[in-house]
């Protein structure tokens, strides 16, 4: 879920962010603990954080986010793919872009160009419906 949040956000883009998004809580715990006089367990964390996390974030950071990407699916491109494939009739495919597009992604709500994007995504699916209907009827 967080993840999905940062890159839909565009912060989180390869590994390298991924490895920076780990290692900020360890270094505000780990410059606590020495602040506060824990020097023992601020270097403990440190040890940790170099010889533990960062390696398996390294390690396994390409299969998360892979796999983070592969699990989010545009429900528009599916109902494209529906259209065109002949599983859904034209009346059938218009209502559920119009029930797909009058309903606000939870993330898209928070944007404050929300309405731009809905009138984008609204204008990208009527050409892409035209489109389709156009090579149907040739």
């Amino acid at each position: 879920m967080a993840l999905t949040w940062f890159r839909s956000n565009g912060l989180l883009e390869d590994v390298g962010d991924l490895v920076v998004l780990v290692s900020v809580p360890f270094l505000v715990v780990i410059s606590a603990l020495a602040l506060f006089g824990f020097t023992t367990l601020a270097a403990l964390a440190s040890i940790i954080l170099v010889f533990v996390v960062l390696p398996v974030t390294l390690l396994s950071g390409d299969s998360v986010l892979s796999s983070n990407a592969e699990s989010v699916s545009d429900p528009v491109s599916e109902l494209r793919e529906r259209y065109v494939a002949g599983e859904l009739s034209e009346d059938e495919f218009e209502r559920a872009i119009d029930r797909h597009l009058s309903t606000p992604d939870r993330d898209d709500v928070s944007k404050p160009d929300w309405n731009r994007q809905l009138d984008e995504r609204t204008k990208a699916m009527e050409s892409d419906r035209d489109r389709v209907l156009d090579d149907e009827r040739r």
